[in-house]
């Protein structure tokens, strides 16, 4: 299964900011996910080559299941791996970037046109099932 980096577009509030690391096997299965942290329709992604996210210095303790409340931060000081940040993160920024996606409006004014005709299809529907 590829692993995915993912991050704003250019064009978002905040351009280019760090969403996620993730793993799936196809890219509908990234947008779930990605669906779970924010707008996937914001975003853009690239496929990680070998790489990773490594943590300098002493490791964190894993805590027991018998301690489920004790919080650990595992990412505390963690950075990427050079080949990672230099194709993704750095100036150079040689990595393929691909959309998630383009919205299916133009305005929040044809959006808001589109959401009132799905909620109206979907009450005729439920119209015509009551009454058979």
């Amino acid at each position: 299964m590829p692993a995915y980096v993912v991050r704003l577009k250019a064009n978002a509030s905040n351009p280019r900011d760090f969403v996620g690391v993730f793993y799936a096997p196809d890219v509908e299965a990234l947008a779930w996910l990605v669906d779970e942290c924010t707008d996937v329709v914001a975003c853009e992604y690239a496929r990680l080559p070998a790489g990773g996210i490594c943590r300098a210095g002493p490791a964190h303790p894993v805590p027991f299941r018998d301690e489920p409340d004790k919080k650990v931060d595992f990412l505390r000081g963690a950075s990427f791996t050079e080949n990672w940040f230099e194709r993704f993160f750095s100036e150079e920024d040689t990595a393929r970037w691909t959309s998630m996606g383009e919205p299916a409006w133009s305005s929040d004014e044809e959006r808001q046109e589109m959401i009132i005709k799905a909620f109206a299809k979907l009450a005729e529907h439920d119209r015509a099932r009551q009454q058979q």
